[in-house]
Parts: C-alpha cells; structure tokens; sequence
C-alpha cells in the first residue's frame, strides 16, 4: 500500500493544514500568518489500510476513479459495488454515517457519541457475563477489581485517549462506572452508601477519570516537529469557522483534563513538564513504567505521597563517598534549577499547604508543610542530579 501511494501523482489538490511550533491546541485564529508552517496531509498508512483526505465531494469522485486504477497495478483490489458497465465501469461506494475502524466508532458528525454508546453496550455485556464472579461476596474485593479492570474498564475505555467528550457523555461513563463498583460491594438503592467508598475498597482512584488524553498529547508533544502526529497537535485549518459555538473538540477535552489535574494549560509550560514522564504519568493517575518506581510504590497514590513527602523512611540509606579533607572544607556546590524543576517545586508546595489547611492546621503549621514538601523536592532533583 505505501508503494502505490509513494507512486501515485494525486489528480486533485491535497488538503493543507497550518501549525506552529509554540502554538495551542486549540482556539488558534484561522488567519493566523506570524510563526505558521503549511503542511499537507492527504493519507493515512496503518499497516495494509489507508485513509485519504478530500476537501470536497467533487475531489473525491475524481480522486477515487483514479485511486481504484492505480491499485489495480499492484494487483490491490477496491472494493466496490457492482452497476451496469456501461454507465459506471469501475462500480460504486456506498454512503454511510459511521463505520467501525480497529475497533473505534467513526461518524460523519466527527462526535463520540456512537462510540461512547458502543463503549458503554460492550462493557455492559462483558460484566453482566462476569457478574457471577464480580458479585461472589467469597471473592477479595481486590480480586475482583483486578478482574473488573482488565476484563470491564479496559472494554469500556478503549479508545478514550482520542474521544471527545462533553459532560453528558462524561457523566455516562462516570455513572456506568459507579453502578458497576455498587453491583460489586452488593449495594442496592436501599443502601445509602456513597460512591466513594465501593471504590476504596476495590483500590480504585478518588480521583478515576475516562477522560484522559494527556498520555497521547505527552506522547505527541515529544516528537520531532517535522512529524505528521507532532503538526496535527498544534495544527488547525486556514478557513472561516461557522457560526455559533463549535463541537467539542479533542484539544477543549485535553485542556478539561490538564484543568483537573491542576496542570498548565499552555501548551509550551505542559510540553515541558511532560518531559519529565515519569512525574507526569503520576500527576495524571497513571501507573510508572519504570522498574524501579514500580518496586518502590504500589499503587499511583503512593507514588503521590513519595513525591510529594520525599522517599520512605524505610528505604535503605544511600552510601555516601568518602572525600579527603580539602573536598570536605570546599563549600558544597549549589544546584541550579530550571523552569521546570521550579515549577515543580512550587507545585508540590502549593499542594501540601492546600492539604494541610484541608486537614484544619493552622497557617504557620500549613506554612511548615510547604517548606517541607519544597525542600523534599529540591533535594529529589539534586539526587537525580548527581
């Protein structure tokens, strides 16, 4: 399939984008010159599938007669519907709303609702398959939780990365969730349980959110910016916008996500701090990667607490080497931070003085908390440092 489009001279104009390299994610004005590169994006590889781009129907009836007898010379094969020769040599194509693409919903009002919907019908019928096993009151809730996420929450959030959601169809998902950690604690509508507590239990995040892009935006922030997923990050169309508020977008769904996690929504402050990914997966309810913080932290709260309080007290001592005389009366070097590493410091002072006040401490013991929580950070960046 790539040879046949690397060989392919395209009949029609191929649409063209504009990005920039410091640019926002979205709400760029259309007419924006200063600092924009054009690019164009006209086809899409995975693996032996291709997705083509038009700019118009007109484009497409011309680009798709062509496209049927260029593949025919590398014996690929379009496959189309059968008409009289006579008036259509090379078939039709059939119309449709939406369409299943490697498992994702994709429709013609470029919304999630169809998948969502999906979603939501597939994990339904996954848990009602397991309910047996998932409300068995003999089963450790941890059991079962891990039960329900690799086999329920992983059908039900597949694809969430690219969704763009509006509340009701978060409060959908939020909801199928919460009556799925209800049917498991065996609570009915009798009980007057809160939510909250069905999801300790089964060591589920307070904080658990579907709506979660920021591991792709991460993932596409860090790439070199000749490449196609790094342009489309920052990129928009040079055409007048219609009237009246837009759909829901993926990048308003990104900036809801970095909102709630108490994260900057400026895409060159963001793009920094995901450079740090380890912190950044943290920060966002993931679980780290690493060997070493997967050993050291259990679950992605304590790998919060870690950062926030500084290593255990139990971790084992770090061997210092022993310096002459002359190195032990030299002044110790003073690290340097940089933006970021400041940015983080502030951040995890600001949080542990929120959460002290939180506790009812006073303002000076709040105060102390603060402190704390920089030094322990300053000292975590001065380790890794060296």
């Amino acid at each position: 399939m790539q040879a046949a489009m690397e060989t392919m001279v395209w009949p029609v104009a191929k649409p063209e984008f504009r990005t920039r390299v410091d640019g926002v994610t979205s709400g760029e004005s259309t007419y924006r010159k200063r600092g924009a590169s054009t690019f164009e994006h006209w086809t899409s590889l995975f693996a032996d599938d291709c997705a083509i781009f038009f700019e118009s129907r007109a484009d497409m009836l011309t680009g798709t007669s062509y496209l049927f007898n260029h593949l025919r010379k590398f014996g690929l094969q379009m496959h189309v519907g059968v008409l009289d020769s006579s008036e259509a040599p090379a078939g039709f194509i059939d119309f449709t709303k939406e369409f299943k693409y490697l498992g994702s919903i994709i429709s013609t009002d470029a919304t999630s609702d169809a998948d969502v919907d999906k979603r939501i019908k597939s994990a339904s019928a996954a848990f009602g398959a397991l309910k047996g096993v998932l409300t068995n009151r003999y089963l450790d809730r941890k059991v079962k939780g891990g039960i329900y996420v690799s086999l329920v929450l992983s059908i039900l959030l597949y694809g969430c990365e690219v969704w763009s959601l509006r509340e009701d169809l978060f409060n959908r998902l939020r909801s199928f969730h919460n009556r799925c950690c209800r049917t498991m604690s065996r609570i009915t509508m009798a009980h007057t349980t809160a939510t909250t507590s069905p999801r300790r239990a089964f060591s589920f995040s307070s904080g658990w959110s579907p709506l979660t892009p920021t591991t792709t935006a991460a993932s596409s922030a860090g790439r070199a910016t000749s490449r196609a997923p790094r342009k489309l990050l920052t990129g928009w169309v040079a055409h007048p916008r219609p009237v009246g508020c837009p759909n829901m977008t993926w990048g308003r769904t990104l900036k809801k996500a970095l909102t709630s996690a108490g994260l900057p929504t400026e895409f060159t402050k963001w793009r920094d701090l995901a450079a740090y990914r380890e912190q950044w997966r943290t920060i966002c309810g993931s679980k780290p990667r690493s060997g070493a913080q997967r050993q050291s932290t259990s679950s992605p709260q304590a790998a919060w607490a870690e950062l926030m309080n500084g290593p255990p007290r139990t971790a084992p001592a770090v061997p210092v080497p022993r310096r002459s005389t002359r190195e032990r009366r030299a002044p110790a070097p003073t690290l340097v931070l940089t933006t970021t590493q400041l940015w983080w410091v502030n951040h995890f002072g600001d949080s542990a003085f929120t959460k002290a006040r939180g506790e009812g401490k006073t303002a000076a013991e709040a105060e102390q908390a603060r402190t704390k929580a920089k030094e322990n950070c300053g000292s975590n960046f001065a380790l890794h440092e060296l």
